[in-house]
């Protein structure tokens, strides 16, 4: 990895609210950063808000919203509440087993591309640096750079030991907070759609909440 890219990795840890409602993310040191406001009812407000701050008063910085009926999202960085200022990418699952998920985004300080590629992949044997991901679990997530394979990120979900803990991520290349932004609000987005469809087969009594009704 190029030292102009790679500053040292930085480490998240992502919590759920009362209910596992909300979302909340703290630095490495705990410090409250982001708190991501979760919609399933209000009509045409975002899935999914992440607010610079400890509440949903803060400043929005990114926003998701799910389609019904599909396993694709749209995600965007800034406000939708400002004019013109939010720039829509997609979220496109590419896996009919729901493991693969692809976006991108434009690297402002990465003169190589003006749009680059990642992909969010489901991953049982690579974890955050003091973690191993278990086998059994769901959401753990390695990114990549799609043309190089390069990790740029890691989600590691918590044990079930952690009632309110939703895991860590870990990122490793240095793109600036845009990137980390939308890295977090991509990655929540895969374990809410998880969550969501766990809760839609348990309500139906029926369906399997396994890998092949994640989205």
């Amino acid at each position: 990895m190029s030292e102009d890219i790679m500053q040292g990795p930085r480490l998240y840890h992502v919590y759920s609210t009362v209910f596992r409602r909300d979302y909340n993310v703290t630095a490495a040191d705990k410090r409250h950063l982001y708190h991501v406001d979760n919609s399933m009812w209000t009509p045409k407000k975002p899935s999914l808000t992440l607010h610079a701050g400890t509440d949903n008063k803060a400043p929005i910085h990114a926003v998701c919203k799910y389609a019904h009926f599909s396993r694709h999202a749209k995600f965007g960085l800034g406000d939708p509440n400002q004019p013109n200022q939010v720039t829509w990418e997609d979220l496109t699952c590419q896996s009919w087993t729901r493991v693969k998920y692809r976006w991108q985004m434009p690297l402002r300080n990465h003169p190589a591309s003006k749009h680059h590629a990642f992909v969010w992949k489901r991953t049982s044997n690579v974890g955050v640096t003091d973690s191993s991901p278990s086998i059994w679990a769901y959401d753990n997530y390695k990114l990549v750079d799609e043309k190089s394979e390069q990790v740029m990120a890691v989600f590691t979900s918590s044990s079930h030991k952690s009632v309110n803990k939703n895991g860590k991520l870990e990122i490793y290349v240095d793109y600036g907070q845009e990137f980390d932004v939308l890295v977090l609000i991509t990655v929540i987005a895969l374990i809410e759609k998880h969550r969501r469809a766990k809760h839609n087969a348990s309500a139906s009594g029926g369906a399997a909440a396994g890998g092949s009704s994640c989205c």
